[in-house]
């Protein structure tokens, strides 16, 4: 308990520190390098009139390992209620049973993770599962930590061949190389073949491709589109947060002819997301085109203003749509910044696959009855469903909520102004949208009368 956080422990008497202590020493009895020591365990009695469970998770040390267990606890609808996480150096012998156990070496090849956690309790299946779960996250874990220098090497030489005919592009691949993207995996990917060269997460047998992306991608690059090209999978990663994978696209060539693609799929880090705009690549050049088009003096009123919109907006999405998607959005935004009201866009991906919608509410009018609501309005409307969402509180007068739903490329776009004056009339409220249909109906004065004395 050396390295809880502060409470963390407080409330646990001698002899629960004890059986906890036990419990994870018994799970890390025996352990080969490379595999998890996993055990779920009930515990006795309860807790505030629950009842709880506890995990003990013993591996080699390495980065990602809380917040990829914490968020497959999470993705089951499961509370934590503690966890410890001690990094120790231990001793095996050649069967991997245990020896010796001491503080923290500067040996790194002794060193194991023991995670310690309790949480609400779940039937047999659901242990099952949830282990079922965890091996799998562990393993991607484990893949993603074992090729992250191969993989930072396939991004930097894809940026040398990409430099060759774009700089700018090139300037991203190697931003993405030097740490604004947690890299997780890579595969090359050509039509009616299975994936090769593969790296990280998708060196795992049977994993998920998509044969209709891999075309629609190399048409895209074979008729001059932007290299890399920037999009977001529908497979969501098990590694550090679980949201959909970005994915940074380049062509392969042959005699100047795209015969396939190499994919890279990471995350942006939490840090290049919050990055000025001048000073991401791809997305500075973008400001400039944006300036030009408009007329903007960077430096002026205006000019500031646009760089505070696209400031306003996620970089992981204005990186993936076309540059008249872009545009559509930035002015949204100019216009929320000097008159804040509810709205909605819908945007589409580069390769027309994915629909983004973007929803601002007053921050007083955020709720998760709202968001599922619009959610729902979405739906109904496109027909299918919302497969992430993510809220933007920021410090402004009103809240971003984006949902993200998958469609067919011919698929036309729903009618955005009747979802938008639906979300305005939602917003509004029951009394304000009576007396609004009063006023159509029996006009001003009258409907005026009838809201006072009625509503």
């Amino acid at each position: 308990t050396a390295g809880a956080l502060p409470g963390e422990v407080a409330d646990l008497s001698g002899e629960q520190v004890a059986e906890a202590a036990a419990f994870l020493a018994h799970t890390a009895r025996r352990r080969q390098p490379g595999h998890a020591a996993i055990a779920i365990q009930s515990i006795a009695g309860n807790v505030d009139g629950r009842r709880r469970m506890r995990i003990a998770i013993v591996n080699d040390d390495m980065p990602f390992l809380v917040d990829s267990v914490a968020n497959a606890v999470a993705a089951r609808q499961l509370t934590i209620h503690r966890l410890l996480h001690p990094v120790v150096c231990v001793d095996r012998d050649e069967d991997g049973e245990l020896e010796r156990v001491e503080g923290l070496c500067s040996d790194k090849a002794r060193r194991e993770s023991m995670m310690y956690l309790e949480l609400d309790r779940a039937d047999a299946r659901g242990r099952q599962e949830l282990a079922a779960d965890l091996r799998r996250v562990l393993g991607d874990v484990r893949l993603a930590v074992r090729d992250w220098e191969a993989l930072q090497a396939r991004m930097r030489a894809d940026a040398r061949d990409v430099a060759k005919t774009d700089s700018e592009g090139a300037a991203l691949l190697n931003w993405f190389a030097d740490g604004a993207m947690t890299l997780l995996g890579y595969q090359v990917e050509k039509p009616y073949e299975a994936p090769s060269e593969a790296l990280g997460i998708f060196s795992i047998p049977g994993a998920p491709t998509d044969e209709g992306g891999c075309l629609g991608a190399m048409h895209y690059l074979e008729q001059g589109g932007e290299v890399p090209l920037v999009a977001k999978a529908e497979r969501r990663a098990t590694v550090h947060r679980r949201v959909p994978l970005d994915l940074v696209v380049v062509p392969l060539r042959k005699d100047g002819k795209v015969i396939g693609i190499g994919v890279h799929a990471g995350l942006w880090t939490s840090e290049a997301l919050r990055v000025p705009p001048e000073e991401v690549p791809v997305l500075r050049a973008r400001l400039k085109d944006l300036d030009k088009d408009f007329g903007f003096d960077p430096k002026g009123h205006s000019g500031k203003a646009l760089r505070h919109a696209v400031a306003s907006l996620p970089r992981d999405l204005v990186i993936a749509i076309d540059y008249e998607e872009l545009r559509d959005l930035v002015m949204m935004a100019m216009s929320l910044a000097d008159r804040p009201r509810p709205a909605l866009l819908q945007v589409r991906s580069i390769l027309k696959g994915q629909l983004f919608t973007f929803v601002w509410l007053p921050r007083e009018e955020l709720s998760t009855a709202r968001r599922l609501a619009i959610g729902r309005l979405l739906e109904n409307e496109v027909g299918r469903e919302i497969t992430s969402w993510s809220v933007e509180l920021g410090d402004a007068d009103l809240a971003l909520i984006r949902y993200t739903q998958y469609i067919d490329e011919e698929a036309p776009l729903p009618d955005a102004e009747a979802l938008d004056a639906a979300v305005v009339e939602m917003v509004r409220g029951w009394s304000p949208a009576v007396e609004a249909e009063l006023i159509a109906q029996a006009g001003a004065p009258r409907a005026t009368r009838l809201a006072l004395t009625y509503i």
